[in-house]
């Protein structure tokens, strides 16, 4: 049998000295903005019972999810998602709380990727969550902190916001007469605008309008004439389908107000995975990262899941996606500290020295004072503090 005691297990893997550093970097810069932004945090388990979210698949494929049973046998697995969870502890420990309800959270969720493609299954997720919140100015506030998220992390001009409604899709494919498995078919084909696949599916539903209509929403993205577009392939097909493109418009007024114009993207054919959203949805891309970076949207019914009704909008950061962009533009986050050598009879006043002054700096093990300026040059430490006889001398290495 073979013995896997030095690997790590697929879709993960150690995170060194640097990567680690730049993920608390851009934890602590996310975690003050959300602060500063009036979000209070909260954790949740890393396993929860399968029925938060396995309830008859509605949310997340069970072939997706870690799996494991509790010592009684029950089905229980590991978080696949952040905000379901949200949306659970709120429902039973915020339910009467005064809304809008501001959350964040840092964890981590673990799910597998339905194809072999490299994409790591631990991932490490702060966001925010606004319970209560709904209307035109609360999805502008989100929306708004999703661009923000990048000034915070010094890459304000180097981000791109792509806008959808999931809406137009769902009243898409209530127009056909079609069944689960091929409305997820349909779902992946559109989402990864694969224009062979979704003809194919769509041949048997003839001349449908929504038929049509559905053909060409992978291909309706770009900026405001992409809403033009929209509106004249889809006008008077469903006023839910033209309350939806309005709303879009709206927000891409704002974003023009801003002075964001060339960050946002309308894309209709933006869906996302998770079957929780109901109307708006975005992402953010970086430069230096294939993938998304954030995600998040608003998912309206999801704590009616939880006897709670209450409107809601959030999104999701990849902190260990944003740490690898961060890496290449630079690769030391953390101060070089002084090296802090006393021979053995003295350390315990050096210990009681560097205790009144609160002192930031590294003790050295070194035997002698030469070994330890050895250490510092050969590690590009620029000082040794040299305690002895009650007095600390400094020596530019």
């Amino acid at each position: 049998m073979r013995n896997y005691s030095k690997l790590t297990p697929e879709g993960t893997r150690d995170v060194l000295f640097e990567a680690s550093e730049a993920q608390s970097h851009i934890e602590k810069r996310l975690r003050t903005f959300f602060y500063c932004r009036g979000f209070r945090e909260v954790r949740t388990p890393g396993i929860e019972f399968f029925d938060v979210f396995g309830s008859a698949g509605k949310y997340f494929p069970a072939e997706s999810m870690y799996k494991l049973s509790d010592r009684n046998g029950r089905l229980i697995v590991m978080r696949p998602d952040s905000t379901i969870p949200m949306a659970r502890l709120v429902a039973t420990k915020y339910k009467n709380k005064r809304m809008p309800l501001r959350i964040c959270y840092d964890q981590t969720v673990y799910r597998t990727s339905r194809n072999l493609d490299g994409i790591s299954h631990e991932m490490r997720q702060m966001g925010v969550e606004v319970i209560g919140g709904e209307g035109p100015k609360s999805d502008m506030e989100i929306l708004k902190m999703a661009c923000d998220v990048f000034t915070t992390i010094d890459m304000g001009e180097d981000f791109r916001l792509e806008i959808g409604h999931v809406g137009i899709f769902k009243t898409l494919v209530d127009h056909l007469d079609i069944d689960e498995l091929e409305r997820d078919t349909l779902f992946a084909a559109v989402e990864e605008k694969n224009y062979s696949a979704l003809n194919d599916i769509l041949e048997r539903h003839g001349d449908k309008r929504a038929a049509h209509v559905l053909r060409q929403l992978p291909r309706l993205f770009g900026g405001r004439d992409t809403l033009e577009q929209a509106r004249a392939v889809m006008a008077d097909l469903d006023p839910a389908i033209t309350a939806a493109i309005d709303q879009l418009a709206w927000i891409y007024d704002q974003f023009e107000a801003l002075g964001y114009e060339d960050n946002v993207m309308i894309d209709l054919g933006l869906i996302n995975q998770a079957d929780y959203y109901s109307g708006l949805i975005f992402r953010g891309y970086i430069g230096g990262a294939g993938l998304a970076v954030l995600s998040g949207g608003r998912y309206d019914h999801l704590l009616d899941d939880f006897d709670m009704q209450a409107a809601a909008i959030g999104f999701g950061v990849r902190v260990d996606q944003l740490a690898e962009v961060l890496l290449k533009k630079s690769p030391v986050f953390y101060s070089r500290l002084d090296l802090v050598y006393a021979d053995e009879k003295d350390m315990p006043q050096a210990f009681q020295w560097m205790a009144a002054r609160k002192m930031c700096a590294e003790w050295s093990l070194a035997a002698t004072l030469e070994e330890a300026i050895a250490e510092a040059k050969e590690r590009d430490i620029p000082t040794v503090i040299h305690y002895h006889d009650g007095n600390a001398e400094w020596l530019e290495v």
